[in-house]
């Protein structure tokens, strides 16, 4: 039976190229989506300013002031160069006689963009907002103007709008306190982490379904047929390339964590112990659903046509692309539960984001175990038929 093994683990010297791409493309991908997209990326816009009045410069302020965006001075000519050079985003341009415009319900704002997105159109309506708010403040002003005359007070309304805006700031309509609870050991969610782990059971996982699939290989160079009439038992046969599969397979996802602590400074949790059993019981379960996958398979074209789409979509449905709680249809979620991807997320989650121990992955553990159980229990129905 060792012989057998270190024969295996010996053929597995053609899949080094494979298993060598698969490898890259998830440091690849975690870069490019856990490193590139995780960067804070704030659009930027122009603002000019040509009335330059109390109201135009409040508008300025409030919107210099806005979080989700980075609004700068400049003027015309060389914002809308910079909108065509695709510097900015846009170019908010409030034009000669803003303040003007007001008192005849006006409010001469022009907002220059290219194209449509989601931010754009978030900050039309964030301009919309204070354009709205200013009008406001400018009726207020002008009503309670006449209220004042109309009783002997000489008061303009430029006057108490002027005081309005100067003292705005200054007034609280209503003040509202909030707290969370929070413990030290608390571990706050991270992306970068959530998408790594993802892309490592997503590729990890074709290169443990390809593994056990060389049976098909040998099923079509008639190796296989001869080891069944050898001294070594038809369940020798499949434990041993078990057996070898997992070995080859743990020791990837050993490399590539190794590789991505050194590379991105990725923190693998408190408990190397329970990641170690995670990913063990992860390889266990793919590597049996993939010896019930080949037991139906002829060739290595079917093989190559199957394994993909196979391996795409129950990463999908399992969480390694997203979240499973995000999916709209209940029975995709009911679907996930019976998946390998979706407990090794939910294990190696556990242990890296969580920072949890043996005692946490006990659960996502055992599910994997016992899907396990189950593919190869499945899998004696092909393999039986078989002479």
């Amino acid at each position: 039976m060792i012989s057998f093994i270190l024969m295996k683990i010996k053929n597995y010297k053609d899949m080094i190229p494979v298993m060598l791409i698969m490898t890259a493309m998830t440091l690849v991908f975690i870069y490019i989506f856990g490193i590139g997209f995780s960067r804070t990326y704030v659009p930027k816009l122009a603002i000019v300013d040509e009335d330059d009045s109390l109201i135009s410069q409040m508008i300025v302020e409030r919107l210099k002031s806005h979080k989700a965006y980075e609004f700068y001075l400049g003027t015309y000519e060389e914002s809308i160069v910079a909108l065509k050079k695709n510097s900015i985003m846009g170019v908010v341009y409030i034009e000669k006689g803003f303040e003007g415009g007001l008192e005849k319900g006006e409010a001469p704002i022009i907002f220059y963009k290219k194209g449509t997105s989601a931010e754009l159109i978030t900050l039309e309506n964030t301009l919309d907002g204070f354009i709205a708010e200013v009008i406001g403040d400018k009726y207020f002003a002008k009503e309670f103007s006449k209220v004042l005359v109309t009783n002997g007070i000489a008061k303009t309304t430029q006057d108490i709008y002027g005081e309005l805006i100067e003292n705005k700031d200054s007034y609280t309509t209503f003040k509202s306190h909030s707290s969370f609870y929070e413990k030290e050991e608390w571990v706050k969610y991270d992306a970068m982490k959530s998408t790594f782990t993802g892309f490592l059971l997503f590729f990890s996982m074709f290169i443990i379904m390809f593994g056990i699939g060389t049976i098909v290989d040998e099923k079509e160079t008639k190796v296989w047929q001869r080891q069944l009439v050898s001294p070594l038992s038809k369940k020798s046969l499949i434990i041993g390339n078990l057996i070898s599969n997992f070995i080859v397979s743990m020791l990837q996802m050993i490399f590539v964590v190794i590789v991505s602590k050194l590379l991105f400074d990725i923190d693998w949790g408190g408990s190397t112990l329970a990641l170690l059993c995670v990913l063990g019981a992860y390889v266990i379960a793919g590597t049996a659903m993939g010896l019930f996958i080949t037991g139906f398979v002829k060739t290595q074209q079917q093989l190559a046509a199957i394994l993909p789409t196979i391996i795409v979509a129950t990463s999908m449905i399992g969480g390694c692309m997203w979240p499973v709680e995000m999916m709209g249809s209940k029975f995709l979620r009911s679907f996930a539960e019976f998946l390998p991807q979706r407990w090794g997320m939910d294990g190696l989650s556990k242990v890296i984001l969580y920072n949890g121990g043996m005692g946490e992955v006990i659960k996502p553990i055992s599910i994997l175990l016992i899907i396990a159980v189950v593919f190869l229990l499945a899998s004696i129905i092909p393999y039986r038929k078989e002479a």
